[in-house]
């Protein structure tokens, strides 16, 4: 249901934001108070013809834009749609639509804040509203739309979902197999590419932290010296000191000692005294590191050209198969995999035959259970349309919903033939076509009766009696 509409810059409307409750919603005013413009403004938001004249006198543009409470029929008949084009909103039940008509006449459409085209928003509004007026009832005129008119009055969204999952995952078996049953010579070529790629990321024997492991020992054998010298001058500053200047850690104790005797003077700086002895033992610490760091520096320069070299071959993995060494490795899984699925493709062919067909049999199966209870309920939509004429005194008119059966060898399998075409009305009468023009008057050629609708369609009953419908497009399958 449209939920919010916003409008600025329609016609004589300034600006106007307005809100609608679930149920029945009446807007009533004078005339020329805007109750067509409103509804003007809604067919421009749905895809409706752009015409420049409705942008407000002294303005540039003009803005509509609207909210849409999905329910979940839908939600199912939207969804794969939206996925296709990149447009999901954050939330599944709500459909943000937006058209902007500028004084050039150029046209933005978006959906859920993304530019798309009017057509596919045209073709989303579609499934939105239906706008009746005066000769005007836009659902009954898409003939598209008749199969969802019947199915929404069956209560067949839950079957038709099941007919879906089946033959989307028919279809997803049927891509993989034909991937599999591609020119052999691409197969064996792409299994040497990808045992070349296998067999080189292998070999390298790569682990995640090498890179930053290589790049730090490089820098401490490129600067061995000055690390070297500049450790050895900290160790003499801390344990040896020099002709000026006494060692650092024989400071620490002469002071150690002198804090000792400042402590018996006055206790209460006994807190400090503990302090100082911490420093003492980190400055210790400290040096005990420097020794150590000292002996493990190393002057080697061919273990440098072997790090060097390392590092040049993890950058070129790097150049072809990810930007660093969990990606190569990541690249690596998959190629393996896929590899595995190429070597054994014969295998991996006859599985997917099995499961084809058993996914061809159940989307068969599913296809027909819809296509039966479409049929049971066109007899009851049938009989109810025919009693509301009735009411209308149109007791003579006929309703009847078409169905059309053509076989198909690459098609799902299904237990029992159709008639090629048929006509199910009230009362289960069913009705052959006879004759079929388009676009033009003609008289039908079997009872004479002259077929004033374009495209229209003589019928007669299995009992005689002639009865005319119309066909307008594809038959509901």
């Amino acid at each position: 249901m449209l939920r919010e509409l916003h409008i600025r810059d329609f016609a004589i409307i300034d600006e106007l934001h307005l809100s609608l409750e679930p149920g029945f919603n009446i807007l009533t005013g004078e005339t020329g108070a805007g109750k067509s413009i409103l509804i003007d403004a809604v067919i421009l938001l749905l895809g409706g013809r752009a015409d420049v004249t409705v942008v407000r006198e002294g303005t540039t543009r003009a803005l509509v834009e609207g909210m849409f409470l999905l329910d979940a029929g839908q939600q199912a008949l939207l969804a794969p749609l939206l996925a296709q084009e990149g447009l999901e909103a954050e939330t599944p039940d709500a459909l943000w639509l937006s058209r902007e008509l500028r004084e050039t006449g150029r046209s933005i459409a978006r959906v859920n804040g993304t530019v798309v085209s009017v057509a596919l928003l045209r073709q989303i509004g579609e499934n939105l509203v239906d706008i009746h007026g005066q000769s005007e009832h836009l659902s009954l005129l898409r003939v598209g739309e008749h199969v969802n008119l019947l199915d929404r009055f069956a209560d067949l969204w839950e079957l038709r979902g099941q007919v879906a999952d089946a033959v989307r995952q028919l279809q997803a078996v049927r891509r993989e197999l034909h991937a599999l049953r591609q020119d052999e010579r691409t197969r064996i070529q792409r299994q040497d590419l990808l045992r070349f790629q296998l067999q080189e990321i292998t070999t390298a024997a790569l682990h995640s932290d090498e890179e930053a492991e290589l790049n730090s020992e490089r820098i401490r054998l490129a600067n061995a010296e000055q690390l070297a010298a500049l450790t050895s001058t900290l160790l003499t500053l801390l344990e040896e000191g020099t002709e000026e200047s006494p060692a650092v850690l024989d400071l620490l104790g002469k002071g150690q000692r002198e804090m000792a005797a400042l402590v018996r003077v006055d206790p209460s700086l006994s807190a400090k005294e503990t302090a100082w002895l911490e420093a003492v033992y980190q400055i210790e610490d400290l040096a005990g590191f420097l020794r150590e760091y000292l002996g493990g520096i190393e002057f080697n320069p061919r273990r440098l050209q072997q790090v060097e070299e390392r590092l040049v071959l993890i950058h070129g993995l790097q150049r072809k198969y990810g930007g660093d060494i969990p990606e190569i490795l990541s690249y690596a899984t998959k190629i393996a995999a896929e590899l595995e699925v190429l070597e054994h493709s014969d295998e991996r062919v006859a599985a997917l035959e099995q499961e084809a067909a058993t996914c061809s049999e159940t989307a068969g199966q599913l296809c027909a259970a819809l296509s039966a209870a479409r049929r049971e309920a066109a007899v009851r939509l049938a009989t109810g349309v025919e009693a509301e004429l009735g009411d209308l005194r149109m007791a003579g008119t006929r309703f009847g919903v078409a169905f059309r059966w053509e076989p198909d060898a690459s098609a799902l399998p299904v237990e029992q033939a159709q008639p090629a075409e048929v006509w199910l009305t009230a009362g289960n009468a069913e009705l052959q076509i006879a004759a079929r023009v388009s676009g033009r008057v003609s008289d039908c050629p079997q009872c004479g009766r002259r077929l004033q609708t374009p495209g229209a369609n003589c019928l007669r009953r299995r009992d005689g009696a002639p009865d005319v419908g119309s066909q307008d497009g594809p038959l509901p399958r």
